[in-house]
């Protein structure tokens, strides 16, 4: 049973969370017929975009640190309700110690983000209500994108483009789907941001 951000947002309380249930034990019978099988487990096998996040969160106690970090090196950039999810995901990456952070990234993406300066100009369009987020961008115009397509647009709503300096220490990079995702690990509580004109 799929549904759309759009169905599921419609939904009551507890609709989305018999919901979530239901996909959290479709994800957990998936994994334990894998293990019985012997085969690599996936935590999101069957998953929409709107399960992924849930499917890995609900496994972060079940599976090792290591091999939880490599399931978000496959499916983080399958994942549309990052938002949605952001402080449970923020706490499990903030988990990992420094060798399950290092499968974070493919081998393209750590030796890109090895390349970066050891400080780097991080991008997010934005509103107001969603500032503070884990999806940044090295890329000013792939921020600016999200502000103008239909699934993120808030009509009525003045859109931003802020800016941030950032230690690459403090992220991750993903170069799916063409956008230079920079995850944001740091507290952006303090984190001093412009605003920037279109």
């Amino acid at each position: 049973m799929e549904i759309d951000v759009g169905a599921f947002n419609a939904m009551s309380q507890a609709a989305k969370l018999d919901y979530l249930a239901k996909m959290q034990a479709k994800a957990k019978a998936a994994m334990q017929e894998c293990m019985a099988n012997g085969e690599v487990i996936d935590l999101c096998r069957d998953c929409n975009s709107y399960e992924v996040a849930p499917a890995l969160l609900h496994n972060f106690d079940v599976v090792s640190r290591q091999e939880w970090a490599r399931q978000v090196c496959e499916h983080w950039t399958h994942i549309d309700n990052v938002a949605q999810y952001r402080l449970e995901l923020l706490r499990c990456l903030l988990c990992l110690d420094d060798d399950a952070l290092a499968m974070l990234m493919t081998a393209e993406e750590q030796a890109a983000h090895s390349a970066l300066p050891d400080m780097v100009d991080v991008y997010r369009g934005c509103y107001e209500h969603n500032r503070v987020g884990l999806s940044w961008t090295l890329s000013k115009e792939v921020a600016k994108s999200f502000t103008e397509q239909n699934r993120y647009r808030h009509d009525g709503l003045e859109p931003l483009l802020l800016k941030a300096i950032v230690p690459k220490r403090d992220g991750f990079l993903k170069l799916g789907r063409e956008e230079q995702e920079f995850v944001l690990l740091a507290n952006q509580d303090g984190l001093e941001t412009l605003e920037l004109s279109e």
